[in-house]
């Protein structure tokens, strides 16, 4: 049967659907588990946590609309193995320009699974691990030699990188292995994740997070100013210029990570170790000194300022990790007027007011209104959101290897080409280069419609 720009697919039929049963259900728990398995990363553990802790929970629905769409895809890639028992990727090259067109496309695309920065990453906390410290510029001995810690940061990511093949080097077929060791890192880890959520993390969290999967076009807008405990974010604006630091106070010193200056539509951000031009030492200096002031254990403080109206508001948090408000300042034309009740701020301000206490520094707004009555995206760090709605779920080119799984699996007529083995220990396996397809006719039409 002619198919696209490669060999035409030969011919045969159709295996029977499996009869469905307790057997077969728990069988339909492989992919499950590595997807799973797949899923929980680098942007589970970076992306996740980065967008959390700057705007809360809020924005979880971006990975509710990410994973929804990967059910669709995840389906697809499937069932065109169960079609002619190929890989999807097989499927790509198939169509124009063909593979010459394509191969270099998906190298360059999928470079970061190719690169093998996971290894390097997880050597990181690998080494603190046997060091009990983060690895810095200090000299070791460690195996008999001696070495720096960023080299031995370096060994390790070799050492990692490489023992990641082993399993597939001596597991059989390949992809019954990486099932198994799926099925182990999920136990490990939502295990873990099980027990730091019942013993840390307050049900006010818990809540906050699990509704935000839920919260469809919700954005918050963050306060210019927010401090919790130790960790803040300043802003002051100085005529028509506005100046942010954002950081923490570390052993009673403060640790700025950002000095964010903007002029008129000139926006300079200094990192960590960038040297601040004189000039700007000075501003820089005494945001410093204030946050200094404010950031106090077991306190908040938040500032935000909206159509010249200035709302201050400080307090304690709670053990149930709650704001509980002891002072609110509101400052407008009519003058300066302080509460101490937050039921007792009137009107718009007490409104904004409760949102920013509720929502611990951030108001929250539908995006599509918005959008409508500004013209404009709400000022978020976009670049951050669009990487974490990508890699939500499994994410970038993962979702394509279901294909692979089906077809080593034997489902469809994945039976009639084959899988690819381990190097050694895998059984002898004929694998097909080009896949099969079968006839139109009543009865293996009756046998697709099993396997769907």
């Amino acid at each position: 049967v002619p198919a696209g720009m490669l060999a035409p697919w030969t011919v045969g039929d159709l295996p029977p659907p499996p009869t469905f049963g307790l057997r077969t259900w728990f069988a339909l728990s492989g992919p499950g588990l590595l997807m799973a398995g797949a899923a929980v990363a680098a942007g589970e553990w970076l992306f996740g946590p980065a967008v959390t802790g700057q705007y809360g929970g809020s924005l979880l629905w971006l990975a509710s609309i990410s994973i929804l769409c990967q059910l669709f895809l995840n389906l697809e890639v499937m069932r065109y193995a169960l079609y002619c028992g190929e890989p999807i990727f097989v499927g790509y090259l198939r169509t124009w320009p063909g593979p010459r067109g394509w191969v270099p496309w998906y190298m360059l695309i999928d470079i970061s699974n190719i690169w093998p920065f996971m290894a390097s990453t997880a050597a990181i906390p690998l080494t603190a691990a046997i060091l009990g410290h983060l690895p810095g510029d200090a000299t070791v001995t460690f195996a008999g030699m001696t070495l720096t810690e960023g080299t031995l940061v370096t060994v390790f990511g070799y050492v990692v990188f490489i023992l990641a093949f082993v399993p597939l080097i001596f597991g059989g077929k390949i992809y019954n292995m990486i099932e198994r060791l799926m099925t182990i890192k999920i136990v490990i880890v939502l295990g873990f994740l099980l027990v730091m959520t019942v013993c840390m993390v307050s049900a006010v969290n818990v809540r906050e997070v699990v509704v935000g999967f839920f919260q469809f076009g919700t954005v918050p807008l963050r306060a210019e100013t927010v401090i919790v405990g130790r960790h803040f974010t300043l802003t002051q604006k100085e005529e028509s210029n506005v100046y942010t630091i954002k950081g923490t106070i570390e052993d009673e010193q403060p640790l700025v990570t950002a000095f964010n200056v903007s002029q008129g539509d000139e926006t300079k951000t200094f990192g960590i170790d960038d040297d601040v031009p004189l000039a700007l030492a000075a501003v820089r200096q005494r945001l410093v000194e204030r946050a200094q002031d404010l950031a106090k254990e077991g306190r908040f403080f938040v500032e935000d300022t909206k159509q010249d109206v200035t709302i201050r508001v400080a307090g304690h948090i709670t053990p149930e990790r709650t704001w509980q408000p002891d002072e609110i300042e509101i400052s407008d034309a009519d003058g300066v007027r302080q509460y101490d009740q937050l039921e007792a701020v009137p009107g718009t301000p007490g409104d904004r007011t409760r949102a920013l206490v509720e929502n611990q520094g951030a108001e929250h707004v539908g995006l599509i209104g918005y959008v409508l009555e500004h013209g404009r995206l709400p000022d978020l760090n976009w670049a951050m959101l669009a990487a974490f709605a990508a890699i939500a779920g499994i994410g970038g080119m993962s979702n394509t290897l279901l294909s692979n799984y089906a077809r080593d699996k034997g489902w469809g007529m994945g039976k009639r080409v084959g899988a690819i083995p381990s190097a050694v220990g895998g059984k002898t396996v004929t694998l097909s280069h080009v896949g099969k397809v079968f006839p139109l006719d009543e009865a293996n039409m009756t046998r697709w419609r099993g396997w769907f």
